[in-house]
């Protein structure tokens, strides 16, 4: 091997997680009341940045952030005023609409389990399935954590262990993301699962190195995974914005409010996707400082101002992407489930979070934060966006009650001298795009209590 080729550099491709886009990343994933108290925050810390006073009338102006060397070099130029006071980043729904969906959205006294119940009356298949899923709830702690072994259940409910393991997995599906776990290394493997990284380095440290990881031994992991350092922290960073305690959101003492990210109204013949604005303050820079930058000749405070200036421009800009990344998915995912919205819970269509990706041109974990812990108010209900997601009928929480509402009303609609078999009902749902097994449709008709078609007949 020549001199040159063993001393050439090793180009690899990495990607670098700046302090912007980690923000970026996190705001994203925020729920909309969380948001709204990280820029409260901001707003007192950052005193570059200033609540803009509503308009009482006329859309919110759509103008674009400036680069952030284009604020650099204006720090020192006449037409700050001009440039920098204008920036907004979300679109006005009538207050009137919004204010009485906020006080029909108030549960009170909605706990965890409260929560949890909702979903599971949405995902059941069997009363069977529901009846364990309300005694496996019943076992989760304030955390979201299952404080119960599924031997203890499947004893206490005279059920086969299978079932109480089967009805577990699909809570642990539910809302928030690792609710359910056993220990704290199964909470975050199931977030890990929902992000679409089952198979990082993440998933491994968590799953091969945790009680490492919590005792800080990161030098010795990254000596037995032959990793330089850089890299092991980098992870443990990602770790860390994890939710050990997923729980912890709810309290069963204070009345919670369920806040949608998005309202669906019909505009016309079709649907039509909205920010909720209204618990996001419209921010903009504070215009007095402009004397100060043009003024002072002390280096420190000019320092000091173009750092809140850059820091300002970022959760600007971070929000204005985080409202446009939402509003693009939920405006893919009302086109994809319009059926859905206008016709009922039958029509539910089997989606992915690939499938939606693909459609808005954006990295399938992007998608999944912007889902994570968001809610759309719809025609047809308040719902959570991860509800819309399935890998397909079979194994899906709330599309199995579309499959079953299709073959109720196959059968309430056949000739009754000749009934349909549970293989023509599979062909007539494949008709419709629903693939799934013969013996799929026995199992969802028995679940409705119909008898098979031999005994229909009259």
């Amino acid at each position: 091997m020549k001199l040159e080729q063993r001393l050439a550099p090793i180009l690899q491709q990495k990607l670098i997680l700046t302090p912007q886009l980690r923000q970026a990343l996190h705001m994203l994933q925020l729920p909309l009341m969380e948001l709204r108290t990280l820029i409260e925050t901001e707003l007192v810390e950052n005193p570059l940045l200033e609540e803009e006073p509503p308009k009482s009338e006329g859309p919110l102006s759509e103008e674009k952030p400036s680069s952030l060397e284009e604020l650099e070099k204006l720090s020192s130029n006449k037409e700050w005023e001009e440039r920098l006071s204008t920036f907004s980043h979300s679109i006005q729904i009538e207050k009137e609409e919004k204010r009485a969906f906020a006080e029909s959205s108030l549960r009170e006294n909605l706990s965890l389990q409260d929560h949890l119940l909702w979903q599971l009356k949405l995902s059941a298949t069997t009363p069977e399935e529901e009846k364990v899923g309300e005694a496996i709830i019943g076992n989760i702690d304030a955390n979201g954590y299952l404080k119960a072994t599924t031997t203890e259940l499947s004893q206490f409910m005279a059920v086969d262990e299978k079932k109480v393991i089967d009805t577990l997995n699909l809570i642990q599906e539910f809302e928030p993301t690792g609710v359910g776990a056993r220990d704290l290394k199964e909470c975050l493997l199931i977030q890990l699962k929902f992000l679409g990284k089952e198979t990082s380095l993440a998933a491994q440290l968590v799953q091969d190195y945790l009680p490492e990881l919590e005792k800080k031994k990161w030098q010795e992991i990254a000596s037995r995974l032959h990793l330089p350092l850089p890299k092991i922290k980098d992870e443990i960073h990602f770790i860390s914005t994890l939710e050990p305690k997923p729980g912890r959101k709810f309290s069963s003492f204070a009345p919670q409010t369920i806040i949608p990210d998005v309202i669906v109204k019909k505009v016309g013949n079709d649907y039509q996707a909205f920010l909720n604005s209204d618990y996001t303050p419209r921010l903009r820079l504070n215009r007095q400082y402009k004397n100060i930058l043009q003024q002072s000749k002390n280096a420190s405070t000019r320092e000091f101002v173009v750092k809140k200036l850059q820091a300002a421009h970022w959760i600007i800009k971070n929000i204005a992407q985080r409202q446009q990344t939402i509003i693009k998915v939920a405006e893919e995912i009302v086109k994809y489930q319009r059926e859905f919205i206008e016709n009922g819970i039958e029509y539910l269509r089997p989606c992915t979070l690939d499938q939606i990706a693909e459609k808005v041109n954006l990295n399938k974990s992007t998608v999944s934060r912007a889902i994570s812990a968001k809610y759309m108010d719809t025609p047809r209900g308040l719902f959570a966006f991860k509800i819309f997601f399935s890998k397909g009928f079979a194994s899906d929480t709330l599309a199995s009650k579309t499959i079953k509402a299709n073959i109720e009303t196959l059968i309430e609609n056949e000739d009754i001298l000749h009934p349909l078999r549970d293989e023509k009902i599979r062909e007539k749902l494949l008709e419709k795009g629903m693939r799934i097994a013969r013996r799929t449709v026995t199992k969802y008709r028995e679940a409705l209590r119909i008898l098979p078609s031999h005994l229909r007949k009259k």
